[in-house]
């Protein structure tokens, strides 16, 4: 599920799995529909985009792929 941070439209998509490639098409649909692309994204420490999360001093390391897809 994806929610603008300004409004209250909602984007859901289904998949069968928390994977990476489900993620990453989840999210580009939800660009799609929502027409653009944000300057920021809050994610909520999923597993398939976050390699390692050290909660300590609140550092997230992010999967190279989920990395280059941001980049994108």
């Amino acid at each position: 599920m994806a929610t603008p941070g300004h409004s209250r439209r909602v984007h859901v998509d289904a998949f069968r799995g928390e994977r990476q490639e489900n993620w990453l098409t989840g999210v580009e649909s939800a660009f799609s529909t929502f027409g653009g692309v944000p300057e920021e994204v809050l994610i909520d420490n999923p597993r398939a985009p976050v390699t390692t999360h050290d909660a300590t001093p609140r550092q997230v390391m992010f999967n190279p792929t989920f990395l280059a897809f941001a980049r994108h």
